[in-house]
């Protein structure tokens, strides 16, 4: 009977003494818990506060982006001011070609130039070798391009047309066409005596 009563306060203390051990492990374990929670959360913050402003700058940045197209599309903008500049450019490059063309030495060359008389548009068409090379509903007036013939132009431009003896002239009013030939021997203005006329024969003719 005495050895059932020892062996039950034996019991008893090993019993408290494991819940005092698991008492104070789940204490240890909280107070672990809490901590990594508290590191957890702070780099959680740190995240979302590189997140936050990362984004914040680009959308600042998208924002100034923004800004500049509107302000350059805006009359009197970037994007205005080079589109008038190309025009300009452009212009001015097209004005030079003909000053070029017109102010080139030629000397020694056998060239000619289409001149409209009347009121009305000449439908004017030049062929070589089976292809046009020109045609144009050409205005009264001399034409801005020069053909050269059996030649090639001192300096080429847009203006400058090459063609060879066998060359068709064609004109749709040869009562309103002349030709300016330049040949080494002078210059001569030559009027159409049909409506299609090879250059060779146009040559032949200012003789």
């Amino acid at each position: 009977m005495n050895n059932q009563e020892e062996d039950t306060p034996f019991i008893f203390k090993i019993i408290i003494i494991l819940i005092i051990v698991s008492a104070i492990f789940g204490a240890f374990m909280g107070v672990v818990n809490l901590s990594l929670a508290r590191m957890n959360s702070k780099e959680i913050g740190e995240v979302n506060s590189i997140i936050d402003k990362s984004i914040n700058t680009k959308i600042s940045r998208i924002e100034n982006e923004i800004s500049s197209i509107d302000t350059s599309l805006r009359p009197g903008g970037m994007i205005d001011l080079y589109i008038n500049a190309y025009h300009y450019l452009s212009n001015s490059s097209i004005d030079l070609q003909k000053i070029v063309t017109i102010a080139q030495s030629n000397y020694g060359k056998t060239f000619f130039s289409i001149y409209i008389t009347g009121k009305y548009e000449v439908w004017i068409g030049v062929m070589k070798d089976g292809k046009y090379v020109f045609q144009s509903e050409m205005t009264p007036g001399i034409s801005d391009q020069r053909f050269f013939v059996n030649s090639t132009p001192t300096v080429l431009t847009s203006y400058t047309i090459t063609l060879n003896s066998s060359s068709i002239l064609m004109s749709g009013d040869p009562q309103n066409t002349y030709v300016l030939l330049v040949t080494p021997d002078g210059a001569r203005l030559l009027k159409m005596s049909s409506k299609s006329l090879s250059v060779g024969e146009l040559i032949q003719e200012g003789k």
